[in-house]
């Protein structure tokens, strides 16, 4: 069998350049560009409605651009000042569905060959390719098995083996996890992580889950509102959101407004908290806004505190304690996330201190 990548000539999987679509007056992806290298995965993450289904669907040929091109593998697959437009069967491409679409008449062998059959191929060049890519998939043993007969984590993987037994450039991922149940979507995604890795095939892979998406993906687009507002691989998602809206989506923080004292030092609006000096904020600004990751708030005894909270919840994580503390009163109220290594209660006073290393500063509203 020849290499799953092979019908890439280019070192790019995918390149989007000012990609924009509309259902008539309504904007739904507005001025995408990305480029993904060859052999890398990248994740479309967002809340339902932000645009990743319908970028997956121009990426696969079922939508033609509003303004933009698309090219896949170095071949330019639409355009669409110049009215150029390639269909689906001729992309070069693997897709894996939500439910795997498995035809649960016909044996793993039979799901696998079905697209090598509607293209014409000849039945010994058939079965040569069903039984190289069942062996790359861990699923050769169980080639005259039904669907039926298989776990959750074989059927993904006979639907994989459908997708690139045509040996595509580029695999398309439609959340094929997220009618699970979390325990078993977190094992499959680790286990299609891996296979993606060993196959080195070039994937585009829509979910709405967090987890999932760092899990599998080298890179990751976040999506709001029809854009991306950062692409990044997951370790700089984490430690170096972009803005605000990405610090919040990816849920890596309470983000409180600041405001600069007459002495040049910070305070935490609302809060009660100064920030320790040579903490550094926007270049003669007022005001700014900062994430407090978790780990940027240490929980001390009340007394040996600058400022004290109420626990409102906790939250037993095993080794720690996932806290919300309640800073200050009524309307000037702020809520924090941290956690801590000892068992806190509901209503319980406790003391924060801001560690000014893992604070993420970002404009004022």
């Amino acid at each position: 069998m020849s290499g799953i990548t092979g019908q890439f000539a280019g070192t790019a999987a995918i390149e989007l350049r000012a990609l924009a679509f509309s259902y008539g007056e309504t904007a739904i992806l507005r001025n995408i560009g990305l480029d993904l290298e060859r052999g890398r995965t990248l994740a479309l993450l967002g809340p339902s409605g932000c645009g990743k289904t319908t970028l997956l669907r121009l990426l696969a040929g079922l939508l033609a651009p509003t303004i933009g091109t698309i090219s896949i593998g170095g071949r330019l697959m639409a355009d669409a000042n110049a009215r150029l437009f390639v269909p689906p069967e001729r992309r070069g491409l693997g897709m894996v569905f939500q439910d795997y679409a498995l035809w649960p008449h016909m044996s793993v062998a039979g799901n696998v060959a079905f697209p090598l059959e509607m293209a014409g191929l000849g039945r010994a060049e058939i079965e040569h390719r069903v039984m190289a890519v069942l062996d790359r998939v861990g699923l050769a043993p169980l080639a005259a098995r039904g669907p039926g007969d298989l776990s959750g984590g074989q059927q993904q993987r006979v639907a994989i083996a459908r997708a690139i037994v045509g040996e595509p450039g580029l695999l398309l991922f439609d959340e094929p996890l997220s009618n699970l149940d979390r325990e078993l979507r977190e094992a499959l995604a680790v286990d299609l992580a891996a296979l993606l890795s060993d196959l080195g095939v070039s994937a585009v892979y829509v979910t709405h889950d967090q987890g999932e998406a760092f899990t599998i993906a080298d890179q990751v687009a976040v999506m709001r509102g029809g854009a991306i507002i950062q692409c990044a691989e997951p370790q700089t998602l984490v430690s170096a959101p972009a803005s605000v809206e990405v610090a919040e989506f990816l849920k890596l923080g309470t983000v409180v407004e600041a405001e600069r004292q007459a002495d040049g030092a910070w305070q935490l609006c609302g809060t009660g908290i100064h920030l320790a000096p040579g903490s550094e904020g926007p270049a003669a600004a007022a005001r700014a806004r900062i994430m407090l990751g978790r780990k940027a708030i240490d929980v001390l005894a009340p007394e040996a505190a600058d400022a004290n909270g109420q626990v409102v919840r906790a939250l037993f994580r095993g080794d720690s304690y996932a806290l919300s503390v309640a800073l200050g009163e009524g309307a000037a109220r702020v809520v924090v996330e941290t956690v801590s290594g000892l068992r806190r209660t509901v209503g319980e006073k406790v003391g924060l201190a801001i560690e000014p290393g893992g604070l993420r500063w970002f404009p004022a509203n």
